[in-house]
């Protein structure tokens, strides 16, 4: 089961960046002449990591790590 989820947390990762990449390099250009493209692909990953590290810091480590010990904290 952990693997399975896994691995399709992966391919959708995979698959959204891959469509956000390509959006990006087709809207704002991917050559020498229209680099914008290129140039934004560093912010937007800036931003997915920054949405990413939101999301993990409200996880509930504490409450998980004492549920899984058996000794539940109100």
């Amino acid at each position: 089961m952990y693997f399975g989820a896994q691995g399709f947390i992966l391919k959708l990762a995979l698959g959204i960046s891959t469509l956000v990449t390509t959006g990006l390099l087709a809207v704002f250009g991917g050559t020498t002449e229209q680099s914008l493209g290129i140039r934004l692909t560093g912010p937007v990953a800036a931003l997915f990591i920054i949405i990413g590290a939101f999301v993990f810091s409200r996880y509930p480590e504490k409450d998980v790590a004492s549920y899984q010990k058996g000794t539940i904290s109100a």
